[in-house]
This record gives structure tokens, sequence and C-alpha cells, in this order.
């Protein structure tokens, strides 16, 4: 593989599938590329970042280190137009994905659900997902809207102008300074090394790191249990799954599975 010195990889995604575990996949390579790991670069996610970070969070922005790595890329995509980026992003199906996010913040969005014990109470946790997903709204939900606001505010690249490989389980596009390598999060243990040898030419494929997400991995069995016992209406899993973003990444078929999954 020839080492292209103007080359760096951003792994770009939302969060909650599986950045972690692709972050760790590639340092461990030892690449000849500068790698970075960002959910937000956009004006738009920039100002969402901040604000979640200040008024839900009570984190000061500025010491937040994803933000300012964030930054630091944003000036450089704007001031180096001749630079080529390799960016790399994960989608994973939109229902486990919001229960995943639930478990990351769900101390400091909802300390109501915990015990005397700081302990999650599973069967109120299971209740307010329900409440939660009844009135998920695809136009204004941020898995949703991502692509649109990262992808193709970032990079003018319209993702969804592109077909998906659901098959593959990933998908290269190529646009001006930026290839784009889409990996599913549910493929990832059999499309890994396939999918990313194809996308930076390497000679040799590179190993799969399994790295839990610390949310999941922290929460431990509560979140097990949730994700195992939490039921939807038929029609909740069909409005989920009717979005242009479900529609997009997953065949008829998996959604109709999706959908049997989590209506029991």
């Amino acid at each position: 593989m020839d080492t292209l010195t103007n080359t760096a990889i951003i792994i770009y995604q939302m969060g909650k599938v599986g950045s972690t575990t692709l972050q760790a996949s590639l340092e461990e390579a030892s690449l000849p590329f500068s790698i970075y790991k960002v959910h937000f670069l956009s004006d738009a996610g920039m100002a969402h970042a901040v604000e979640f970070h200040q008024k839900t969070l009570k984190v000061p922005w500025e010491n937040t280190p994803h933000i300012q790595t964030s930054e630091l890329l944003r000036e450089k995509i704007q001031t180096e137009p001749d630079h080529k980026w390799k960016v790399i992003t994960l989608v994973r199906e939109p229902i486990m994905r919001e229960v995943s996010e639930f478990f990351q913040y769900v101390h400091s969005m909802y300390p109501e659900l915990l015990d005397e014990n700081g302990d999650i109470e599973k069967e109120r946790a299971i209740k307010l997902l329900q409440t939660r997903l009844m009135f998920y709204n695809p136009e204004k939900n941020y898995t949703c809207r991502w692509f649109d606001m990262e992808i193709k505010g970032m990079f003018g690249l319209d993702v969804f102008a592109h077909p998906f490989d659901t098959t593959k389980g990933y998908s290269i596009i190529q646009q001006g300074n930026v290839d784009l390598l889409i990996l599913r999060l549910e493929d990832l243990n059999r499309s890994f090394g396939e999918a990313v040898s194809q996308f930076l030419e390497l000679d040799v494929p590179i190993e799969l790191i399994q790295s839990n997400m610390r949310s999941e991995q922290k929460r431990g069995t509560t979140y097990e249990q949730v994700r195992q016992e939490l039921t939807l209406r038929d029609s909740v899993c069909r409005k989920i799954y009717a979005s242009t973003y479900a529609r997009h990444f997953y065949s008829t078929a998996e959604i109709d599975q999706l959908s049997q999954k989590w209506s029991g």
C-alpha cells in the first residue's frame, strides 16, 4: 500500500454504534494514517453537542476531548481542501441504538429511575423506553437526521442518494476528496476485514478487536434484561422502521424480522 502523507482517517459516526471497537482495531493495526474519532463536525452538530454537554450533562464543553477534536478537524477540513479524507462511519438498527443511548445517559437524564443503591429499576426503565419510542419522530430523531446533518452538511455527500449493500453489510462511496466507508454494526464481525482491506487498500486484512461499549459493559445485567424484555406495539415498530434511515440500511426482510423481534 502506498503511504499517502496527506491522507487521514476519520471515524465519524453517531453515538452508540460501536465506534470504540472500530477505533481499537484501527489503532492496533499501526496504519500509516492519522486516526481521529468524532460524532459531530457540522455547525448544527457542534451547536447540539455544546448545548447537550452544558445543559444536560452539566459538563463544560471546553473540557470535552471529542469536541476539541471536532474543532481541530473542522478547521483542517475547511482550510486544507486538497487533503484526502478516508471517512469510516457505522450504522445500527434504530431501536437498539435508542436503548443503548438510554443506558449511556440514564443516570444524568433520568435519576428518578434509580433505587436507593443507585441501580436502575428495570420495570420503570422499560416503561419509559416504551413511552419514548412511542413518540419517535423520524423527522426530528437524532439517528434519522445524522447523515444529512453531518456527512451531507460537512462534505456535501448525500448518503441516501447512493445504494447500500445490505447483503455485504457495507458500502463504499467516493466523492471529491472524500472516500466514505459505511459499515453496519450488526455485520461487523463478518464484514470488517473485507470492507476495511478494500477501503484502505491493505495487502493483509486487519483484525477486529472487540471492545464493548462502556455504558453497556457498565450496566451489565440490567441492560441485558431490558433489551430482552422490552416489547413495543407493532405500529410503533412500523413507524420507526418506515424512516428513510431504516429503509436505506436494512432490507424489507430484515425490517420485518426486527419488527417481529421487538413486538414479541
